[in-house]
């Protein structure tokens, strides 16, 4: 431990030899490369901001430049898909109509060529129909996920579709408005492109109701439906008010306790409203919006049918079968008598041991209390509404034929579908010759007029 003060005076001499170093360099004006630095030519670093230039900035050079985002165009090509025209036999090539659907949902829609499509935007998935949507209530019911939607209500997004070559590709225009009103035309291929058709998802046929019907196979049946073939009655009788009934089948339906009528031929419509169906062609207003039911064929005791609801997605094959006339044309010698003429005008029938005055042109129905004559214009209504039902006699004719009075009509059955002529000859000469004396000279077989007899 003896050489440890001379190790403390060792520091200690080499500390004052450094500061007499520094000290002579400093007087030297040495550099510390070695070259010698004059004293008038010392200067310090240049700062990055002097105080001057600091001094006459402006204030807004210190400040953040907010420049507005530029609002463009969604992207929408993947998510809208193109599903072909639509179908139903009621849409006019002139007025074509169309399927798509969209990627955040399993619904599908139809749409009319040229018709703004509104889309909306949701920000949460959801079950409910019109809850976090950013503008207007949507149309789908479905489970759904965060997307655009459609939207009953105008909104500031929409498109414009319209068919191309036969329905196999779909030219979509995108239309979107700024805040200040303005239409968004950027990027161009956000705003015009075309979808080429392609088959829908496969799922379950969606159920859907006509009113209180369930729709299915059995449709027809549960609303009593009943084919009894064409309406002869109103077809000879109905005059021009009935036309449309030539060439038609009669269909019955029950609605209620109230019975109603609609005459079809193959490729004519039925649509329906108010709870009933309407035969189009005397539908006032558009069929498009409503369930159809399409006539595809009628053959001997089968009519084919198509029902397409409204949007033209789900369509259900429905047949009827020819009701049979278990009535069939009574054996009108059973129920009537033709006694005589009483004049040329009036001749006497005896039903039933009761004696009836009639005329030519009479109408006659045979009901439960016996033959009821259609002498106002409420019982003809009655029976042309059948309200009044069963067979009907139509008194055409008195003539003469080898000395004897003919009367002629023709008779039908309950349904009106059958026609039968008939005829009828004088029982009693002698009470009608009192009445009406038959001229002496040759008997003829033509009608004899009413003023010829007056």
């Amino acid at each position: 431990m003896r050489w440890l003060p001379f190790l403390n005076l060792l520091i200690v001499i080499l500390l004052v030899l450094s500061g007499l170093g520094i000290i002579f360099l400093v007087s030297k004006k040495i550099d510390f490369t070695g070259s010698p630095i004059l004293a008038s030519e010392k200067q310090l670093p240049k700062r990055s901001f002097e105080p001057v230039h600091l001094a006459n900035l402006d204030q807004s050079a210190l400040q953040l430049k907010w420049v507005e985002p530029s609002l463009q165009l969604p992207n929408l090509l993947q998510f809208i898909h193109y599903h072909g025209l639509v179908q139903r036999p009621d849409i006019l090539a002139s007025q074509p109509r169309f399927h798509i659907s969209l990627s955040t949902e399993d619904d599908l829609y139809s749409i009319e060529a040229g018709a703004p499509f509104y889309l909306a935007y949701r920000n949460e998935t959801q079950k409910d129909s019109d809850s976090h949507v950013s503008e207007g209530p949507l149309w789908g019911q479905s489970e759904t996920s965060i997307g655009y939607y459609p939207s009953k209500e105008p909104t500031s997004l929409w498109l414009e579709m319209h068919p191309k070559h036969n329905g196999k590709l779909l030219e979509v225009t995108v239309h979107m408005m700024d805040e200040k009103g303005q239409k968004l035309l950027q990027p161009s291929k956000h705003h015009c492109f075309t979808l080429t058709a392609q088959d829908p998802k496969p799922g379950r046929a969606p159920n859907w109701d006509l009113g209180e019907y369930r729709v299915d196979s059995t449709l027809l049946i549960r609303q009593k439906a009943r084919w009894v073939g064409p309406d002869l009655f109103l077809q000879q009788h109905g005059g021009d008010e009935y036309a449309y009934t030539q060439g038609r089948e009669r269909i019955d339906f029950s609605l209620g306790d109230e019975l109603y009528s609609c005459f079809v031929k193959a490729g004519d419509f039925l649509v329906w409203k108010q709870g009933q169906w309407h035969p189009a062609y005397l539908f006032k207003g558009s069929t498009l919006g409503l369930p159809l039911l399409a006539v595809k064929k009628i053959e001997d005791k089968l009519i084919s049918f198509e029902l397409w609801d409204v949007e033209g997605i789900s369509k259900m094959p429905l047949n009827l079968i020819r009701a049979r006339d278990m009535g069939g044309i009574p054996d009108l010698h059973q129920e009537f008598r033709f006694v005589g003429a009483k004049t040329w005008a009036q001749f006497i029938v005896e039903s039933r041991s009761e004696r009836l005055l009639l005329r030519a042109h009479d109408w006659l129905v045979l009901t439960h209390e016996g033959w009821v004559k259609l002498d106002s214009a409420q019982k003809i209504d009655d029976y042309v509404n059948q309200k009044l039902v069963g067979p009907l006699l139509v008194l055409d004719k008195l003539s003469k034929q080898n000395g004897k009075q003919i009367l002629t009509g023709h008779l039908f059955n309950t349904t009106r579908s059958d026609v039968a002529p008939i005829e009828m000859t004088a029982s009693i000469t002698t009470y009608a010759n009192q009445y009406a004396p038959v001229p002496s000279s040759s008997v003829s077989s033509e009608p004899i007029a009413h003023g010829d007899l007056e």
